[in-house]
């Protein structure tokens, strides 16, 4: 999370990218990987969501961060449940 605050356009497109990069390899909708399901899972990748979702309102972000946030949320909504997405995050 340390990445977000970085003050350069690299580093921040990398920290989403690594993200995005854990989220696919450690969790999966199958019986073999973790479970995304769990209300604390959904917390977590909701709040980091947003997070994500701030770089886009930022006009002064590079175009290489706003690409990776978009690829970052992308993810996001195919692991988020459906009630998740409803309300601010929408």
């Amino acid at each position: 999370m340390v990445g977000f605050a970085g003050t350069k356009s690299a580093t921040q497109s990398a920290t989403i990218r690594a993200l995005m990069l854990l989220l696919r390899i450690n969790y999966n909708k199958q019986e073999n990987g973790l479970q995304t399901s769990e209300a604390s899972f959904q917390d977590f990748l909701r709040r980091v969501s947003k997070i994500v979702a701030l770089f886009l309102k930022d006009e002064k972000a590079e175009n290489e961060v706003h690409r990776a946030s978009l690829r970052f949320l992308k993810t996001a909504v195919a692991f988020l449940n459906i009630d998740q997405l409803k309300g601010d995050l929408s």
